[in-house]
């Protein structure tokens, strides 16, 4: 009955609040190409792209927090229920000190792609994300 349709509910917003947007993503292959090349526009492509995958997370995890709050707010999920998603969520979330540039970010998801070839083909979200996992974790 209720109780049921409140734990589909819940685990359908687990799973839509977790996934990675990755719809019209770049490959690391193809990026890594535009990096790799020498003319201006190609350096600047490559890095305002991963300054824009950086700003859709940011953006995305604010709006998470957001319905949450709200959905708790309007007694739609139990406080256990929104505890246990934010718990959950925490390990995917990233904490990027503001002293961070964009050529630091450039090198660090260059340096995951060399270290992960296998990944190379995946689209870059995903690489984007493991690599700010990796080096910018958040502490709490």
């Amino acid at each position: 009955g209720n109780v049921m349709n409140k734990l589909i509910l819940s685990i359908l917003i687990c799973f839509i609040l977790l996934v990675p947007t990755k719809s019209y993503s770049i490959t690391g292959n193809k990026w890594l190409e535009i990096c790799q090349t020498e003319e201006e526009w190609a350096q600047t492509s490559c890095t305002v792209y991963l300054l824009g995958l950086k700003d859709m997370e940011h953006y995305k995890n604010t709006m998470n927090y957001n319905i949450l709050k709200r959905m708790k707010e309007r007694g739609i999920l139990s406080e256990r229920i929104v505890y246990a998603i934010t718990e959950i969520s925490k390990s995917l979330y990233v904490c990027l000190p503001e002293e961070v540039t964009p050529s630091q970010l450039k090198k660090v998801v260059i340096n995951w792609l060399e270290k992960n070839p296998g990944k190379l083909h995946d689209p870059l979200i995903l690489s984007f994300l493991a690599s700010m996992q990796e080096n910018f974790p958040c502490k709490n």
